[in-house]
Order: C-alpha cells, then structure tokens, then sequence
C-alpha cells in the first residue's frame, strides 16, 4: 500500500505548503491581540488578511496531506493514530479559523467589535496547530513514511536523522 507522498517538483507537497497556515494563523493570532490592544483598523484588517490566508492555506495543505494519509500511511499501527490525530488536530484548528474569519470579515475597516472572540479562536486554533505540527514532525522522524526500500526515492523519503540524510554535508 506505501506509496510516495504526493510531490512538487520531486519535494513532498504536503510538507511544502504547511508553512502557508501556520504563517497566516499566527500573523492573524498577533492582529488579533493588537488589535484587542490598539483598537486600530489596520490591525482588525490585518488580523482578517491573516486568518483568511491561514484558512486558504490550511484548505491547500490538506488536499495533499488528506491524499498522503489514504495512500501512504499505513492503515494499521502507530503511525496511523499519529497521522490521523495530526490530521484532527488541523481539522479543528481550521474550523476555529473558520469561525474567527466569520465573525470578523464583515468588520473590515470597522474597529467597533471586540477582539476577545478572535484572540479566543485564534489562540486555542494556534495551540492545536502546534500540536498537529510536533505529529507531523513525529511522523517524518519516528515512524519514517514512507519506509526506506519501499518505493520512495531519497529525494521524498523522510529522515529520522540529518546523519541518514543523503543531503548532509560529508
């Protein structure tokens, strides 16, 4: 059943575009509180760029992500419960991001609403972000999907170590 992640240019995609959320989740996140703290438009416009960026990121990295977790996780063991706890972790995360952008999009330019929910939202979707990420980097270093020898090539297999690396320096 193992199979290659779903790549870009040879690089596993999944892995490239997760950095897009958590960019757009934490830049809202600091909108939010400084926006709680300034009571500036541009802050609220900030925090809603942000967290619309974090959502249509989230929403992009999954496509791959939901393929790797059919297709090349395996269906049974440890890595299983760590992949699909990875996944409901970023699954709830984006529907807290989702919420915060509701409440807030129709503000834009308007800084008479209160930052409580979006600092709230945000800052419980950051938490359960980080988490999904530290399952994410224990998928790729202790459960090694995909395995060595079963398919992958070096450029998309994960490394446990730097030392296995066919990148490192010598």
């Amino acid at each position: 059943m193992t199979r290659k992640p779903t790549a870009i240019a040879k690089r596993p995609a999944h892995r490239m575009l997760a950095p897009l959320p958590i960019a757009g989740y934490l830049g809202a996140l600091i909108g939010y509180a400084a926006y709680g703290a300034h009571h500036s438009s541009f802050w609220l416009d900030y925090a809603i760029s942000m967290n619309a960026l974090g959502v249509a990121g989230a929403v992009l990295a999954a496509l791959p992500g939901v393929r790797d977790l059919r297709h090349v996780i395996p269906t049974r063991g440890p890595a299983r419960h760590t992949a699909t706890t990875h996944a409901a972790l970023n699954s709830f995360a984006l529907a807290l991001y989702v919420i915060a952008l509701a409440l807030y999009a129709s503000s834009w330019n308007d800084p008479t609403r209160s930052a409580a929910a979006g600092i709230t939202l945000t800052a419980l979707g950051t938490a359960a972000t980080a988490t999904a990420v530290a399952l994410g980097r224990s998928l790729a270093r202790d459960h090694r999907t995909p395995p060595r020898g079963e398919g992958a090539s070096p450029i998309t297999t994960w490394h446990a170590t730097e030392a296995d690396s066919p990148h490192r320096r010598r």
